[in-house]
């Protein structure tokens, strides 16, 4: 994502299915932004409604090894 007019814009992950992966880098100079998973997927146990952050100039790798979970693995 290369331009998070506003703090908390947001993307959304694929369905969440066993053995997906799937990479989501912030290139915003100064905004945070949310990612949400799909339907009823969770990121590390947290809710889809609420979606997790990630903060700018970072990225993260989204891993599933269980159905309707992710993983999140952040960046330095």
């Amino acid at each position: 994502v290369t331009t998070v007019a506003t703090a908390a814009d947001s993307v959304k992950l694929i369905p969440a299915t066993m053995g997906a992966v799937q990479i989501v880098f912030n290139k915003a100079a100064t905004n945070a932004m949310q990612v949400f998973g799909a339907g009823t997927d969770t990121i590390n146990g947290v809710a889809t409604g609420t979606g997790v952050s990630l903060t700018a100039g970072k990225g993260a790798l989204y891993a599933c090894a269980v159905a309707g979970a992710w993983d999140q693995i952040l960046s330095a």
